[in-house]
């Protein structure tokens, strides 16, 4: 019984009145999950590096491909450790489309048509056809997400790491489009 209060107590004093890590955490992706970025945001700590998180969107293909990584946004919260720093590491397996196997899948089916002699081959074109594969090769990672108490209230340290595992590698895709499928 003596030892069933002392976890309580342990946990209130860790935890406090604010959101526990994996709560936050877990609200945090599901923010995303749904895209409410605003509110996504909210969750973190630095909210300007956090505004990595909106996306822009410059045409219709690129609104359609974030769609399908929202849409195959998964995770789950693995465990929580707490640091000598008194910051939490919540651990969390990130699983989405593979952005780089989608791209290289894209670039093939253009060199293939390509020298095929179709003169008419659409980069748009073929990735809405890729995306329209219901069998999307997925990428599971498991990330890391820091929080820092500020006011009583559990906050993500962002990374760019943890929002290009949100995005099933989007962004280190695009930065290294040279090292395509190796």
């Amino acid at each position: 019984m003596k030892k069933n209060i002392f976890l309580v107590l342990l946990s209130f004093f860790l935890f406090g009145c604010g959101l526990a890590p994996e709560k936050t955490v877990d609200s945090f992706l599901s923010s995303i999950q749904n895209k409410r970025i605003e509110e996504a945001i909210s969750y973190t700590e630095n909210k300007s590096f956090s505004k990595n998180l909106e996306i822009n969107y410059t045409n219709e293909i690129q609104k359609q491909f974030f769609d399908i990584l929202y849409q195959n946004l998964n995770y789950e919260i693995l465990n929580t450790v707490i640091e000598e720093d008194k910051s939490v590491v919540v651990n969390v397996s990130v699983e989405n489309v593979d952005v780089q196997k989608v791209f290289l899948e894209v670039f093939q089916s253009m060199f293939k048509k390509a020298f095929e002699g179709n003169t008419n081959v659409s980069i748009e074109d073929e990735i809405k056809n890729a995306l329209k594969n219901p069998n999307l090769a997925k990428v599971k990672v498991v990330d890391q997400y820091t929080l820092v108490k500020k006011s009583g209230q559990y906050k993500i340290k962002i990374t760019s790491h943890n929002i290009d595992s949100i995005f099933g590698g989007y962004y280190s895709t695009i930065s290294n489009l040279t090292d395509l499928g190796r």
